[in-house]
């Protein structure tokens, strides 16, 4: 099941879906899932992530459970 719908204010920073950090700078926009991705949306109209100022969250997530395995090793 995808995530639902995320509607994002603008100037103020929106994780979605726990993965995905996002900032728009213009109203109207949210971000959904089309094709397995997602996408900014706003009316008709279509934007990739580049359109925004976007950061993904799994990195910190990947390093800090690879920390806890590494810890239960040497323990």
């Amino acid at each position: 099941r995808p995530p639902a719908p995320l509607e994002l204010a603008p100037g103020e920073e929106a994780v979605w879906d726990a993965r995905l950090a996002l900032t728009v700078m213009e109203p109207g926009w949210s971000v959904v899932v089309e094709a397995a991705r997602p996408v900014l949306v706003r009316g008709a109209e279509r934007q990739g992530l580049e359109a925004a100022a976007a950061r993904w969250l799994l990195r910190p997530r990947v390093l800090g459970l690879l920390g806890r395995i590494n810890d239960t090793k040497t323990g």
